[in-house]
C-alpha cells in the first residue's frame, strides 16, 4: 500500500480535495466534511500553510490519529509528508486547541449552572432525582479508561497498573450532563487503588479543581456508575 502512495502522488489522502466522500471524512476523522472546515476556520489564527502541508491537512492528521490510532510512520504515508512533519503538526493543532477552542467548550467555566439546568437536564432526571419543583443541577461522573504501554518508570507502572483490567492505564474523570452534553473532562488520574470514584471527588472538591465549589451549590446531585450497579449512586 505505502509503495502504490508513494508511486502516485494523486493517491495520496488530500483533505484539500472536495472529492472526498462524507463516508470518507467520518471514517477518517470521526467528524463530517462541515465540522472539520469549522474546526479548520477556528483554529485558522493559530495555524499557517507550510510548503509540506496546508492547515486543513495538518488538522486532518491530528483528527486521523485521534480517531484511527495510526502510528505516525502510516500517517506520514498516506499523506506524503515526513514523520517529523507529522509529530510537528500535532504539536501545533495540540497547542491551537488548547489556547481557545478547548476552554470554550470544555470546563465547567464555559457553562454556566443555570444553562445545565434549563438545557441540558432531562425532565425525567429532574423528576427522580431533584423532585419537580427543584432547581437542582445533575451531572454525571463516571471514570473511563485510557490504555497506556508499560513505563520503564517504576513508580509510574506501579501506579498505572490496574488489577481490575490487568493492564495499564490512567482514568479521565468525566462530568456530563443528563442529555449527555460533556461538561468537563479532569485528570487523568492514575489506575491504582487510591484513585477510585470516591477519592476522585473528594480530590474535585479539595484542590477546587476548575472552580468547582463556586460552581456548584450545596443541594445540587453527582450521580455516580458503578459497575454491578443497575441503577447510579447518588450524592
Amino acid at each position: 500500500m505505502r509503495k502504490k502512495i508513494r508511486e502516485s502522488a494523486s493517491r495520496r489522502l488530500n483533505f484539500d480535495d472536495s472529492n472526498l466522500s462524507e463516508p470518507d471524512y467520518i471514517t477518517m476523522t470521526g467528524l463530517s466534511k462541515i465540522n472539520v472546515s469549522e474546526v479548520c476556520s477556528t483554529l485558522s489564527k493559530y495555524l499557517k500553510n507550510t510548503p509540506a502541508r496546508t492547515i486543513t491537512t495538518t488538522v486532518a492528521i491530528f483528527l486521523c490519529k485521534l480517531k484511527s490510532g495510526m502510528s505516525n510512520r502510516f500517517l506520514s504515508t498516506i499523506f506524503c509528508v515526513s514523520k517529523s512533519s507529522v509529530r510537528r503538526a500535532f504539536n501545533s493543532v495540540r497547542k491551537a486547541f488548547m489556547s481557545e477552542y478547548v476552554p470554550a467548550n470544555l470546563g465547567f467555566q464555559h457553562i454556566s449552572r443555570e444553562e445545565v439546568i434549563q438545557k441540558h437536564t432531562r425532565p425525567l432526571a429532574q423528576s427522580v432525582f431533584g423532585g419537580i419543583a427543584s432547581n437542582n443541577a445533575i451531572l454525571v461522573l463516571n471514570d473511563t479508561y485510557i490504555y497506556v504501554d508499560k513505563s520503564n518508570n517504576f513508580h509510574f507502572q506501579r501506579r498505572s497498573y490496574s488489577t481490575h483490567k490487568g493492564r495499564p492505564l490512567v482514568k479521565p474523570m468525566i462530568v456530563c450532563t443528563t442529555t449527555g452534553y460533556y461538561v468537563s473532562v479532569l485528570g487523568p488520574y492514575l489506575a491504582d487503588y487510591r484513585n477510585n470514584d470516591a477519592s476522585i471527588l473528594t480530590h474535585m472538591l479539595k484542590t477546587n479543581v476548575e472552580e468547582i465549589r463556586d460552581w456548584v451549590n450545596e443541594e445540587d446531585i453527582f450521580l455516580f456508575w458503578i459497575e454491578g450497579l443497575e441503577t447510579p449512586y447518588q450524592f
